[in-house]
């Protein structure tokens, strides 16, 4: 089937992208007073934004799997992210690095409504949550809060974690009356290849 000769593709497309943002990072990390290395750098950041663009495209048209969309639009975003740190914003890594953390929430937010074409609480939850972790931890980078983060940590740490306790008491009283709004059993194995195959699709349709 067409559907099983791209997943090797797209496979290898993760992995080609997966090793142009370790090859990124890592020029980030050693950031030498070099021209050439600045412009090698960019190039693999493009790179990396056309491998995201290709496996959304496949993904939207071929496999549907919600990995695809998902590590697509992570690829495209950390590379524009990436991209503006080098050439645009007045800040580097080391400060803004949180607006990583926020891309992915972004990122599962919009592949799970793009899946299943309406919010469900196992995607919402998540993103809500990873996006304020990033924002969080921005104020912090960017020195907006002065405070001491081990204070900080020390004094909101137990609501933190009262509140991650509320929030799947209530995920839980949710999906006892919205099944709806929660991703059902079957849909639970996002990631494995037997997930969005054409047979599972053209049975839905009916």
């Amino acid at each position: 089937m067409v559907y099983e000769k791209m997943l090797k593709p797209v496979y290898s497309m993760i992995a080609a992208g997966i090793i142009l943002a370790i090859s990124s990072l890592v020029f980030a990390i050693i950031n030498p007073a070099s021209k050439s290395i600045d412009i090698l750098n960019l190039i693999f950041l493009i790179l990396q934004a056309g491998v995201g663009i290709a496996i959304m495209i496949v993904s939207l048209k071929v496999t549907h799997k919600f990995f695809h969309i998902f590590i697509g639009l992570v690829f495209l975003f950390w590379s524009i992210i990436s991209i503006l740190i080098n050439v645009v914003l007045p800040y580097t890594e080391k400060e803004l690095w949180p607006l990583y953390g926020v891309a992915a929430a972004i990122a599962m937010f919009i592949s799970g409504y793009r899946k299943y074409g309406s919010i469900k609480f196992g995607y919402l939850i998540p993103s809500v949550f990873f996006f304020g972790m990033g924002i969080w931890y921005l104020f912090f980078s960017m020195n907006i809060i002065t405070l001491s983060f081990r204070l900080v940590v020390m004094t909101l740490g137990p609501v933190f974690l009262i509140s991650v306790a509320a929030i799947l008491v209530i995920y839980f009283l949710v999906q006892q009356k919205h099944k709806e709004l929660v991703v059902s059993d079957d849909e639970i194995g996002v990631f494995s290849d037997e997930e969005a195959s054409f047979k599972f699709d053209s049975d839905d349709d009916e």
